[in-house]
């Protein structure tokens, strides 16, 4: 007789090392999106273009926030 629960295998994509390549990745996209931030300050004619580095520091905070939750989840 075969167990009802079996561990579920989680696809490629979703694994702990990939997991992990995925947010250094994001630290890289954060950074980079704060270096566009201090120069979109400091040049007045950037200045208008704010938005575009300030929403990918958003979005990869955003990234960030949920793939380590779901390390997080998976090790507790």
């Amino acid at each position: 007789m075969e167990p009802v629960f079996r561990k579920i295998i989680p696809p490629w994509y979703d694994s702990d090392l990939i997991c992990v390549i995925l947010i250094i990745s994001m630290i890289f996209v954060i950074m980079f999106g704060l270096a566009g931030f201090s120069v979109a300050q400091s040049k007045k004619e950037f200045f208008e273009f704010i938005w575009v580095p300030s929403l990918i520091v958003l979005l990869g905070g955003f990234v960030f926030l949920s793939v380590s939750i779901r390390l997080i989840k998976r090790k507790f």
